[in-house]
């Protein structure tokens, strides 16, 4: 216990000297590069990332829960969508089945809700434009959407595992990060696992989705078509 109290006063001294060295609020040079100096070394010293520092503020603040996207009726491709942000974005997400409608709910910390919320909204936007596109209609639509799904979460975890040597430079971020969602879920939500209906299936119609899929843009700064 004593090791983490010790890294959280690190942490704060680091927090203090990152604030005295905004130049933006600090118009004293001198001043400035000395607390970044100090906030450097402090963190070489004691093996802390600026990750770590910013997350220290969340994990205070917790988690939080947003609606994205609401219909009477969710396509199967429009829920699946959730797992390609939940591993993109360090998210989690669920479907809230209300009365007259269904939600799709996002929750993590309040920044990477923030982006997952507009990044959904985005690639739905995409994904229906190209769905319109083809021509397709009813189940050929369907399958063609669902295809393209399956294709962006295969690319997320080949993204996530190319990340692995960054992601153990910030193991700790994620571990606080996973905790915190937990968190909040436990104390807030009473999740029952999704069910899917089956429905009818065009195969050729899934195949050209899959390829398709190839042809969006995962950087959530440019998401665009190519081809």
């Amino acid at each position: 216990m004593g090791l983490e109290i010790d890294k959280e006063k690190i942490i704060d001294r680091i927090k203090r000297c990152l604030k005295l060295g905004n130049a933006e609020k600090n118009n004293q040079q001198g001043e400035v590069e000395a607390a970044i100096s100090m906030a450097k070394k402090l963190m070489d010293q004691y093996n802390v990332s600026l990750s770590e520092v910013d997350l220290e503020e969340e994990r205070k603040q917790g988690a939080m829960q947003e609606e994205v996207h609401s219909r009477v009726f969710l396509e199967r491709w429009e829920m699946s969508l959730g797992k390609v942000l939940k591993e993109l974005f360090q998210v989690d997400y669920y479907i809230n089945n209300g009365y007259y409608k269904k939600s799709m709910m996002f929750i993590g910390l309040p920044q990477d809700v923030k982006i997952t919320k507009e990044f959904y909204i985005i690639l739905r936007q995409v994904i229906m434009e190209m769905a319109r596109k083809t021509g397709y209609g009813g189940v050929a639509r369907k399958c063609y959407t669902i295809g393209i799904v399956q294709t962006l979460l295969e690319r997320a975890e080949e993204m996530t595992l190319h990340k692995q040597a960054d992601l153990e430079k910030c193991r700790a971020v994620v571990v606080v990060k996973n905790q915190i969602i937990k968190k909040f879920i436990d104390e807030n939500l009473d999740l029952k696992p999704m069910k899917t209906r089956s429905q009818n299936w065009d195969p050729i119609a899934h195949a050209h989705g899959m390829i398709d899929g190839k042809k969006i843009n995962l950087n959530h700064k440019n998401v665009i078509t190519e081809g």
